[in-house]
């Protein structure tokens, strides 16, 4: 009577012990074990990859070593062609004028303030380009010669092209 009694509250602890301790404990382990086999199987497969890939070809330090050499020696041959050339004295060179725009029917001032009409500076470069020859004309480098257009239009220019410099 005594064994009826004391068996189904002696099943009810062994049932909770094992909800409560057991199965947890087991589940951490079994976990635990996986988490274990997933990196050595990752570690494994890394060094089978690692045993896998060919090996780097050999440098040829020789070879390497005789281009280096070779490089150089062409370098110094170049320095050396340089340095005679720059004692020689440099023949002298008779500068080339362009014919003033306005000799050949050209008003500058007209041309550059239709230029600065247009947005952004490919107008303005694109002038640049083609008047390149009448450089000395339009920039004179002597004080008592003044430039084909008015300061308002060299102000103008600087201002308009000094962002697209900036930026380069």
């Amino acid at each position: 009577m005594v064994s009826s009694a004391v068996q189904p509250a002696l099943e009810r602890m062994l049932q909770d012990s094992i909800k409560q301790a057991i199965i947890p404990a087991l589940a951490e382990s079994s976990q635990q074990m996986a988490d274990r086999i997933s990196q050595d199987l990752k570690s494994e497969m890394v060094q089978i990859r690692k045993d896998l890939q060919p090996a780097a070809p050999p440098v040829d330090n020789g070879r390497v070593l005789q281009t280096l050499v070779d490089a150089i020696a062409a370098l110094q041959k170049k320095v050396e062609q340089l340095s005679t050339a720059q004692q020689a004295p440099a023949p002298p060179v008779m500068p080339v004028q362009a014919p003033a725009p306005s000799a050949i029917g050209i008003d500058l001032e007209e041309i550059f303030t239709q230029a600065l009409t247009v947005q952004g500076p490919g107008a303005i470069f694109q002038l640049v380009n083609d008047f390149w020859g009448f450089g000395g004309f339009i920039l004179p480098l002597t004080p008592d010669r003044k430039p084909p257009f008015s300061q308002i239009i060299i102000v103008t220019l600087l201002h308009r092209v000094s962002p697209s410099l900036a930026s380069t």
